[in-house]
């Protein structure tokens, strides 16, 4: 049998980690995940960058900071909560030779993805396109331009 050596005078760390030393644990940084239907949303904007097509997006994180920010007046959070809540994704604009403005409102989802209440109820009475995935979105988009360059 084997005698344990007493540990006397002992400085520096507790006595419990010499019996189980403790293993050296890197800092985890976790990354943000980017939702497949943001990504469907940067690449239709970049697409719609690249034709030099203008349109207008309101981030999702700002209708979050609005919504939880303290000091945020109540107006503007009932207005966040009631009016944008389902609002289509893209707004996007063009203008044809003749000088008339067209718009197309997009609604982006992913090939899986379902539209939610609010989204159902702001569609209501309004022509809007919902597209499944990035290239569907891009066929409408062209769809469109092509109508506005014809009226």
């Amino acid at each position: 049998m084997l005698k344990r050596k007493k540990i006397t005078n002992f400085t520096g760390a507790d006595k419990s980690s010499l019996a189980f030393p403790k293993k050296k644990v890197k800092p985890t940084t976790k990354k943000k995940k980017t939702s497949p239907e943001k990504i469907v949303q940067k690449q239709v904007e970049a697409y719609l960058t690249i034709l030099g097509v203008r349109f207008f997006h309101i981030p999702d994180y700002l209708l979050m900071f609005i919504k939880v920010t303290p000091g945020v007046p109540q107006y503007l959070k009932n207005l966040v909560s009631q009016h944008f809540k389902g609002l289509p994704d893209l707004i996007i604009w063009h203008k044809n030779e003749k000088g008339f403005n067209h718009c197309l409102l997009l609604e982006l989802k992913t090939e899986t993805g379902k539209l939610s209440q609010g989204q159902i109820n702001w569609h209501k009475g309004l022509n809007v396109s919902v597209t499944y995935g990035s290239d569907e979105a891009m066929r409408e988009i062209d769809k469109f331009i092509e109508f506005c360059d014809k009226n």
